[in-house]
């Protein structure tokens, strides 16, 4: 008889403020690189709707990013324009990264 065991373990954190601080920060740019992309497939998807109204089909329909790496090819693309770097160069060595360094699915 072949027994599967199972473990999990629980851990806690327990972060000064300072890493308080860049566990907030870095779960924000999280949250906004995956708004970014969510928003981006919302639109393509209601652009194909506009272009089927326009009677168009098939190949002639924007395409739709659904794979992650479409997703993160385009956000890779376009994160310095909708995510700018706040306080320069010195400014990003201190902190956790920004929303332009957050790959999507990571």
């Amino acid at each position: 008889m072949n027994t599967k065991v199972l473990r999990a373990y629980r851990f806690a954190l327990d972060p000064n403020g300072a890493q308080r601080a860049a566990i907030r920060r870095h779960a924000g740019a999280a949250r906004f690189a995956f708004t970014w992309g969510l928003a981006r497939v919302k639109a393509a998807l209601a652009q194909r709707d506009a272009e089927r109204s326009y009677g168009l089909d098939g190949d002639a329909l924007t395409l739709v990013p659904w794979t992650l790496p479409a997703l993160r090819l385009a956000w890779n693309t376009a994160k310095n324009d909708v995510a700018p770097v706040r306080g320069g160069r010195s400014a990003r060595r201190r902190r956790s990264p920004p929303a332009r360094t957050i790959s999507l699915g990571a």
